[in-house]
């Protein structure tokens, strides 16, 4: 079995793990490190796995590094995904509490939507532009972006300010096409949180004409 076909089986398996029993998988993935390939193959492989088992067990140092070298570059990109994943996430969260927000009136809550649009919509642009140019962006820019997100929309949690710090700095970490790669998970989930933002304000302007129209009927 090629050393690559062994990692692959290995990261999936430890992805499989922290996704189905982490809300927030990312930590998780990220403690599972290249220098802890014998651990992992330990935690991750089955009765099941008895070939793999075995090709390990009598491995030499050369096949072994081929293995830890080709986890390594996995382990990477599953880094990278997950980061993407994570920061798109977080947009989405955002939108929810702003719907769910009963202190707000539905007035308040398009104000809310229309700031959001706005960064939202030049984060999608910018991020797509980075794309093109193959520019990763700083993560001085993506966190001033969120911290502008929290000003529009009055978020005063600091657990927002240290989950976004938190996961940008493994962003940090990358290398260009690695970042690149959390870009494009981020750009694909800045598009979809548009578009769900702009039905959600479709569906809060209907709700406010219809209450004018009862107003008015009455």
């Amino acid at each position: 079995m090629e050393p690559r076909n062994i990692a692959k089986i290995i990261i999936d398996r430890a992805v499989d793990y922290c996704v189905n029993n982490y809300q927030q998988p990312l930590d998780c993935i990220s403690s599972h490190t290249p220098n802890r390939l014998s651990l992992l193959a330990y935690l991750h492989l089955t009765d099941k796995d008895a070939e793999i088992k075995e090709v390990i067990q009598k491995s030499d140092e050369k096949l072994w590094k081929s293995i830890q070298e080709e986890y390594e570059k996995l382990w990477k990109i599953k880094m990278a995904i997950e980061v993407g994943i994570s920061l798109g996430n977080i947009l989405y969260v955002i939108l929810e509490k702003i719907m769910k927000n009963d202190n707000l009136s539905n007035a308040d809550k398009v104000k809310y939507l229309d700031k959001y649009y706005l960064i939202l919509d030049k984060m999608y642009y910018k991020t797509k532009y980075a794309l093109q140019d193959s520019e990763p962006l700083s993560k001085e820019r993506l966190l001033d972006w969120y911290m502008d997100i929290a000003d529009a929309v009055s978020i005063t949690n600091s657990n927002y300010i240290k989950e976004v710090q938190h996961v940008i700095e493994f962003y940090k970490t990358f290398d260009n096409n690695d970042k690149l790669l959390a870009l494009k998970i981020l750009f694909n989930k800045t598009g979809n949180a548009i578009e769900d933002l702009d039905k959600k304000y479709g569906a809060l302007t209907m709700g406010n004409l219809n209450d004018k129209d009862e107003v008015t009927n009455k």
